[in-house]
């Protein structure tokens, strides 16, 4: 019996883990810090790799103890359970969601090197969140203490805690970026610097503030660099993006040109189909033969109307 009380209580505790880790994830999307994302990401991280160890001592203990009748089979084939199947079922396919989604996070530095990968990245985390949800549905039909005013309470604010989570990154993806404003002279005073080298970053700042041309006076014109050149700089620094993925930069830059296109095809294609809709609808169509028909696209058929 003491191991069904441990698989009880590891399995609440890891719902509440996820929950947090997948709240903090929420926000952290919407954050436009990176001093505040990096210690959202931090606990993310550590509550998603509590809850983990939690789930695992909660999957032991219940296929351990022979207070029910779950044996280790049910991580294959949950219909076979001996203790509500349904549940089970529902249990297992949130196991799955999330040691899917642990696996690729934790091998996420090597996969963010292939192209493929970081077009599925948010695709695969999808997984996570389903696999939450999932875990609050096997709670509500698995656990011998889901009418306990106690367990639903946990419930609702778990299920709460991610729809405010979520409100608050829909409200600050509509914010505006945040902009800072420096009014009337401004007054910099050089400290005392230990100095290798040329300073071209600092060179001027003790003359007060630099406008456009004592700027270019100071460190020159930018370089006209190309996209080229742009992606080769990126793979040479190796930049990469302030996301959960964190993403390389050049494969961004690489794959820009070709969604250019797909979108100016498709900006073109829509601009056909307006000008077929007008004239289809244009009621001087039936004209007699001496008028000069309109010139339609050469790469487009000339509809019937």
């Amino acid at each position: 019996m003491t191991l069904w009380y441990l698989a009880r209580a590891a399995g609440v505790v890891a719902m509440i883990m996820f929950t947090l880790s997948a709240a903090l994830g929420i926000v952290m999307s919407g954050s436009r810090r990176p001093e505040r994302r990096f210690w959202l990401q931090y606990v993310h991280r550590s509550a998603a790799a509590t809850g983990l160890v939690l789930l695992a001592t909660h999957v032991t203990a219940a296929i351990v103890d022979s207070f029910v009748a779950i044996n280790s089979i049910v991580l294959v084939w949950p219909f076979g359970s001996g203790y509500r199947p349904f549940a089970m079922v529902v249990g297992v396919l949130a196991l799955y969601g999330i040691v899917l989604t642990s696996v690729v996070c934790a091998a996420r530095g090597r996969l963010a090197r292939s192209a493929s990968f970081s077009k599925r990245w948010r695709t695969t985390h999808v997984a996570a969140s389903v696999g939450w949800l999932l875990s609050i549905g096997h709670a509500l039909l698995a656990g011998t203490d889901r009418g306990t005013p106690w367990m639903l309470a946990i419930t609702l604010g778990c299920l709460t805690a991610v729809a405010a989570a979520g409100a608050y990154r829909v409200r600050a993806t509509h914010l505006p970026e945040p902009r800072t404003c420096l009014e009337g002279p401004v007054t910099m005073t050089m400290q005392d610097t230990r100095v290798i080298g040329q300073a071209r970053v600092l060179a001027g700042l003790d003359q007060g503030r630099l406008d456009r041309q004592r700027h270019l006076w100071t460190h020159g014109a930018q370089p006209e660099l190309t996209r080229e050149d742009y992606t080769r700089l990126s793979e040479a620094v190796g930049p990469r993006g302030r996301g959960g993925a964190a993403f390389p930069v050049s494969l961004k830059l690489a794959d820009l040109p070709a969604k250019a296109s797909k979108l100016q095809s498709s900006t073109a294609r829509r601009a056909n189909r307006s000008a077929v809709r007008t004239a289809c609808s244009s009621p001087s169509r039936h004209t007699s033969s001496s008028t000069v028909p309109p010139a339609w696209p050469t790469h487009s058929v000339r509809p019937t109307c």
